[in-house]
C-alpha cells in the first residue's frame, strides 16, 4: 500500500477511524517515522487522543524529541508521552529506582562492615528481575545500593509498588552541572539567557538542558559569565533553539534547578 495512503488517515480525528486493512498502530507509527512535521504532529495527536503506545512507538517519539529541525512545541509532546510510558513500564536490568516503600522485613546482603537494612528513599539500581512463571509480569526485582566508596550497602528483592525509578538520563556525575535558576531575559538576535549560579559541575555549550516535567532537553547554545549584572547569579546560559522567553520561563522556573547533561 502507498505510504501516502497510510497517513492521510491522520487527518481525520482518531474517533473517526474505523479500522479495515491498516492498523491504528500501523498509521501512527508511519506518521511518526515520515520526514518533516506535518505527519508526526498528525501521528502525535492521534497518541494524545487514545490512540495506543508500545516500546516500538516510544522509541520513536524518543527520536522526534530529539530532532532539532522540528518545532519545540512538538518535540516537548513528544518527550512527554513518551516519558509517561515508560514510566508505567516494569523496571528492567541496569535501571536506577528509589525505595519508596518497604512492606515488611527481607533478607539482604552486602560488603561485611558497610552492608545495612534497606531504607525508604535508597537508591540503587535493578541487577536482577525474577520472572513470575505463571503470570507475565515480573515477580520481584533484585536492587544493589552502593556506598560511595563502592561498597555494597544492601542487595535485596523489592516488589514493584515499593520501588519509582529515577527520572534521570545515563549521564555519570562527571557529565552533569546544576545550577539554581535566578531570572531570564531575550537578547535580539542572540536568543533567551536563564541566569542563575553555578552548583555543581561546569557548564559548556552542547551540553542538553533538562528542566521542568514534560518538556523536552533544551541544546546549550553559550555559556557566559556575568560580572555584577545580578548578584545573585554568576553565570547566563543561551538558548538560541527555543519557542521564546514565556516558554523557556515555563520549562526552567525561577528557583529550580537546571541540570546540564553531555549530549
Amino acid at each position: 500500500m502507498d505510504p501516502r495512503t497510510i497517513v492521510s488517515h491522520l487527518e481525520k480525528p482518531l474517533a473517526e477511524y474505523v479500522p479495515a486493512v491498516v492498523s491504528v498502530w500501523d498509521i501512527v507509527l508511519a506518521g511518526l517515522q515520515w520526514p518533516g512535521e506535518y505527519w508526526a504532529g498528525l501521528a502525535v495527536s492521534w497518541l494524545e487522543q487514545g490512540a495506543p503506545l508500545d516500546s516500538s512507538v516510544a522509541d520513536e517519539l524518543d527520536k522526534l524529541s530529539s530532532n532539532a529541525s522540528l518545532s519545540q512545541g512538538l518535540r516537548h509532546r513528544a518527550f512527554g508521552l513518551a516519558r509517561r510510558f515508560n514510566a508505567q513500564q516494569p523496571f528492567k536490568e541496569f535501571d536506577v529506582v528509589r525505595v519508596v516503600a518497604l512492606n515488611g522485613k527481607r533478607n539482604y546482603d552486602g560488603t561485611e562492615g558497610s552492608k545495612r537494612h534497606p531504607q525508604i528513599g535508597d537508591v540503587g539500581t535493578v541487577v536482577h528481575v525474577l520472572k513470575n512463571e505463571q503470570k507475565e509480569s515480573p515477580a520481584a526485582f533484585t536492587v544493589e545500593a552502593v556506598a560511595p566508596n563502592g561498597d555494597t550497602l544492601w542487595v535485596a528483592d523489592f516488589a514493584k509498588n515499593e520501588l519509582k525509578r529515577e527520572q534521570q538520563s545515563e549521564a555519570t556525575a562527571s557529565e552533569r552541572a546544576t545550577f539554581s535558576v535566578v531570572d531570564h531575559f531575550e537578547i535580539a538576535g542572540r536568543g533567551v539567557v536563564v541566569l542563575g549560579s553555578i552548583l555543581s559541575g561546569t557548564f559548556k555549550a552542547g551540553m542538553h538542558a533538562v528542566g521542568a516535567e514534560g518538556y523536552a532537553p533544551l541544546k546549550i547554545s553559550g555559556v557566559e559569565f556575568l560580572r555584577g549584572s545580578n548578584p545573585n547569579a554568576s553565570i547566563g546560559i543561551v538558548f538560541r533553539e527555543h519557542a521564546g522567553l514565556q516558554a523557556l520561563r515555563g520549562q526552567f522556573p525561577s528557583g529550580n534547578i537546571l541540570v546540564g547533561e553531555e549530549a
